[in-house]
């Protein structure tokens, strides 16, 4: 399951100069397009990253979730930012998961880093 939610990090992802690809990164507040006009559209911000992840997460079966942080971006400094929660489980008895673990992935920039983390959410509430 962890394999499979980063090979839809690294397909969303536009960071990486060897093999572009993903959607492209457009800097503007909140949310405007939602997952599916993401997709169309090629681009958007961190919050149209994240619906565009947790959206194609959701439908492999991987459960995900929005994480609202202040992070840290090597290039670019500190702000408030959207990024994704995926739950992997844990020891796994007759098939079942018996507890999750969320990992913390960044489809807009896999390189930023958590500085404080200020919530969790199914879905945004902005």
């Amino acid at each position: 399951m962890y394999r499979a939610a980063k090979r839809i990090e690294y397909w969303v992802s536009p960071y990486d100069s060897v093999d572009p690809h993903g959607i492209r990164y457009v800097y503007y507040l909140n949310t405007r397009y939602g997952a599916w006009k993401t997709l169309q559209l090629g681009r958007g911000n961190c919050c149209d990253h994240a619906h565009l992840m947790i959206a194609l997460c959701r439908a492999a079966g991987i459960p995900a979730r929005y994480r609202f942080e202040t992070s840290y971006f090597p290039h670019w400094g500190t702000c408030g930012h959207v990024c994704v929660e995926v739950a992997l489980p844990e020891h796994v008895e007759n098939g079942k998961a018996q507890e999750v673990r969320w990992v913390r992935m960044d489809p807009t920039n896999p390189n930023s880093r958590c500085i404080h983390l200020r919530a969790t959410y199914a879905n945004l509430p902005f």
